[in-house]
């Protein structure tokens, strides 16, 4: 049984999720797990070596040309913006440790996160995500929003859309005018710039790959939001300048979407956000990870996407 498989069932039976799309238990996710069973190894094992082993880089100079950017963040998308005891930030502390400890085993820098359908909180993921990483000692984050369909990233941090990556890619402007510094001090964004006509192949350009070769010397971790995995291909062109990917989807995803999405994905999947979004508010009611060499774990966090 494959591990997105087991997410979706296990969501579907903690959360009394009724579906009549598909009968989870008689439909397998296809897509074969490694061969050499590395999806079964515990965390545990796993070493708690520095997370800087693979940095060594030292932050470039290029840092200091980033521009200041607006920043008025939704509280409501934004846990670690929330007055008091949030219940997401605990949970996402949790998911930037196992990333941590994925990287003391080998290079892992630049992460996508996707998901497989539309508004299944992936921006909601990433946002958070990077500013987790980027309180942890060491760090330095960019987070891109390359969902240059249906942007979100900048709505979440409250701050222009443009100038952004569609901006730079086009070739209107060069890439340090659009890194954005926001007044967390270690963290910087990319917004999506202009819409465009032709995402796919502005985002399978060598422009794209010059620019994460270029912010990968500036920055020790990079986040990219992309478009949903299933029914596009800008994930898969996104996946094969990523060290690894990170899929958010929800309990009632059917089995041959989430099959989809995972086959664009391919062998750099890391891991599974699994949301479920209660319909009269904006909590996230449950969210799960694994990856392919960590354990699962179950937590309750917040959601507005």
């Amino acid at each position: 049984m494959s591990r997105i498989h087991e997410a979706l069932l296990k969501a579907q039976k903690q959360q009394g999720i009724e579906n009549d799309r598909f009968d989870l238990e008689n439909h397998p996710l296809a897509g074969p797990e490694p061969a050499d069973g590395s999806s079964r190894e515990n965390v545990e094992q796993l070493s708690t070596a520095s997370p800087t082993s693979f940095a060594g880089e030292t932050v470039s100079e290029n840092a200091q040309l980033f521009r200041e950017c607006s920043w008025e963040p939704d509280k409501t998308h934004l846990v670690f913006m929330k007055t008091g005891l949030s219940i997401g930030v605990e949970e996402f502390r949790t998911l930037r440790s196992k990333l941590l400890r994925e990287r003391s085993q080998r290079y892992l820098k630049t992460i996508l996160i996707t998901g497989a359908n539309p508004g299944e909180g992936k921006t909601f993921v990433a946002a958070n995500l990077a500013v987790a990483m980027s309180r942890h000692s060491g760090s330095r984050v960019l987070v891109i929003d390359a969902d240059l369909r249906r942007s979100s990233l900048h709505s979440v941090y409250g701050m222009e859309r443009t100038p952004g990556l569609e901006d730079y890619l086009s070739g209107a402007i060069d890439s340090v005018s659009i890194v954005k510094q926001t007044p967390e001090p270690q963290l910087c964004v990319v917004t999506s710039g202009r819409e465009s006509a032709i995402p796919t192949e502005l985002l399978h350009s060598r422009r794209m790959q010059q620019f994460i070769e270029q912010m990968s010397r500036s920055f020790s971790w990079i986040f990219i939001d992309s478009p949903p995995a299933a029914g596009i291909s800008d994930s898969a062109v996104l996946s094969e300048i990523s060290d690894g990917v990170i899929m958010v989807i929800a309990p009632g995803t059917p089995i041959h979407v989430a099959q989809k999405a995972r086959k664009q994905i391919g062998q750099k999947l890391l891991g599974v956000a699994l949301n479920r979004t209660d319909d009269q508010s904006t909590y996230y009611k449950y969210y799960y990870y694994y990856t392919a060499h960590v354990s699962t774990t179950d937590a309750q966090t917040t959601d507005g996407q």
